[in-house]
């Protein structure tokens, strides 16, 4: 009788073990720094501000194609909902500085390795967290 009780608390402690870093995160945890590599093998920067009701968006593409290979800008506000997280960006190149266009960007929160995946299928991962 002992042993059946022993092993249903190593095996709950074991479902805890599991469970409790995904239980943790109550919802997706978009604010923060991010960092991907853009389909042009650029390096790209996003930064997720505010707070659930009023999230802000600022984007940095440090060679960006549409704007001959020099840097581009993007902000917007941002709109959260389930585990996506979307908004339309004001994008900028910088040398000149010219408005390009209005872009949207989405992106779905993956709670299992802590990441973004946009629209593009690029994936943004927490920067320091490679």
């Amino acid at each position: 009788m002992k042993r059946i009780g022993l092993a249903w608390v190593i095996a709950l402690v074991a479902l805890l073990l599991v469970a409790l870093p995904v239980i943790a995160k109550s919802g997706p945890e978009f604010k923060g720094a991010w960092e991907s590599i853009d389909v042009d093998g650029s390096f790209q920067q996003l930064t997720i501000s505010g707070n659930s009701n009023n999230l802000h968006i600022r984007y940095f593409d440090h060679m960006a194609t549409v704007c001959g290979g020099d840097k581009a800008i993007g902000r917007g506000a941002a709109n959260v909902e389930g585990d996506t997280i979307s908004s339309l960006l004001e994008i900028w190149c910088l040398n000149p500085r010219r408005f390009l266009a209005d872009s949207s960007f989405n992106a779905v929160y993956d709670p299992i390795t802590d990441t973004l995946i946009d629209e593009y299928g690029i994936v943004w991962n927490r920067m320091g967290n490679q």
